[in-house]
């Protein structure tokens, strides 16, 4: 096996573990395993004075698994996570997981 495989592997056994760090959360309405992360997304929104009605999250999911819902995220589309509506800001991809940025207005 070698270095990029072991990485891979140690993300699925590990990261998107749910006994470690994933958690199920519904995704277009399907449950699916990811890791949220609102912390750093907290403290670029405070560094960056962005809107106060506006909430933001980082939701990290493997490729595979998101593949089961057939919606790939895209900058700027909707994205339903949990039966909430956010607006996807970014998208980035490495060693088969799914790191989106999504933000939701509060406001509404």
């Amino acid at each position: 096996m070698n270095l990029k495989e072991q990485m891979a592997r140690d993300v699925q056994q590990t990261f998107m573990n749910p006994n470690e760090f994933a958690e199920i959360h519904s995704i277009y309405g399907m449950d699916l395993l990811c890791v949220i992360n609102n912390d750093s997304l907290k403290q670029a929104s405070q560094a960056m004075a962005l809107d106060a009605y506006s909430s933001y999250l980082l939701l990290h999911v493997s490729r595979t698994e998101l593949e089961r819902i057939e919606r790939m995220p895209k900058e700027g589309n909707e994205f339903n996570l949990d039966g909430k509506r956010y607006r996807v800001t970014n998208v980035a991809e490495e060693m088969g997981m799914m790191e989106i940025a999504l933000e939701r207005d509060e406001s509404l």
